[in-house]
């Protein structure tokens, strides 16, 4: 799995129809085959800057830049997870006919960030505050059994 291309969609754009975004899309990956190579793609990752939830955090922050940094490849990570997750998780007595299951991986990847969208963001903001203190007594919560 490499990295992957990524290109980023405003509304209006010419990916915006051809890949049927709205303001809640978060994600949409294409998988191409790469030329003599069995099972083996090159990814392009397309990320929505006028997602609602982006827009909405970066109304409430003085690093907007940031907070698109953030949004741009956490997508991509969770993209990526669930294509490794795909890819290593095949069934062995899939026939080759890969072509179905790369269009259900890229709906998968389509509609789970789209979910994950309004919590993406938050979620790295308090990971990336945690303190020592924090850690030391979260890692204690369940150990009383």
């Amino acid at each position: 799995l490499s990295m992957p291309h990524i290109t980023k969609v405003k509304d209006g754009d010419k990916y915006w129809n051809k890949y049927d975004f709205d303001h809640n899309t978060a994600c949409h990956v294409i998988g191409d085959p790469i030329n003599g190579e069995k099972d083996k793609y090159i990814y392009q990752f397309y990320i929505n800057m006028d997602n609602i939830h982006l827009q909405n955090e970066m109304k409430n922050s003085k690093h907007v830049a940031l907070q698109q940094a953030k949004y741009l490849y956490g997508n991509v990570l969770i993209g990526l997870s669930l294509i490794y997750g795909a890819e290593n998780n095949k069934n062995p007595k899939d026939d080759g006919e890969d072509s179905n299951n790369v269009f259900k991986l890229q709906e998968d990847i389509k509609r789970v960030t789209g979910s994950f969208s309004p919590f993406l963001i938050p979620m790295i903001n308090s990971l990336g505050n945690l303190t020592d203190d924090e850690v030391s007594f979260l890692s204690t919560i369940g150990d009383d059994e």
